[in-house]
């Protein structure tokens, strides 16, 4: 006999009447909440979808302007990532003596500075909303 069997299956029986009557409550206040979880739901996607075009609307602002501070908690950060081949890197770390294994933060901020013809940077423009915004 295996030991802790009995054990497991009266622990399994406890946590399957539990879960199934956790469901049952759930699914009470769903039906009774449902007016609530509905309107907060679509307040959810109208907050997002305000969201998406405030920051474009920030975006082209800065576009225009060059201004990052936006204004009223809302402003602009310039993303940088940068799209390389890993092997390319390592070797040219390697030759730079750089490190035995290619250490991608090192890298990173060494091409802040530098330009590698196998390398590419990519800008991602991100809007913030202060924390009274959210």
């Amino acid at each position: 006999m295996i030991d802790n069997l009995e054990q497991y299956k009266e622990v399994l029986s406890v946590y399957k009447e539990r879960k199934s009557f956790l469901a049952e409550k759930q699914e009470e206040f769903n039906a009774s909440n449902e007016i609530l979880i509905d309107d907060i739901k679509a307040l959810s996607r109208d907050v997002h979808s305000m969201q998406d075009i405030i920051s474009t609307q920030c975006i082209e602002k800065y576009d225009k302007t060059g201004n990052k501070e936006i204004g009223e908690g809302l402003s602009i950060k310039i993303m940088t990532s940068y799209n390389y081949d890993e092997k390319l890197a390592f070797d040219w770390a390697l030759t730079h003596k750089l490190c035995l294994q290619l250490d991608t933060k090192a890298f990173k901020s060494i091409m802040k500075t530098q330009s590698l013809d196998f390398v590419t940077t990519k800008e991602k423009k991100v809007a913030c909303f202060s924390a009274a915004l959210k």
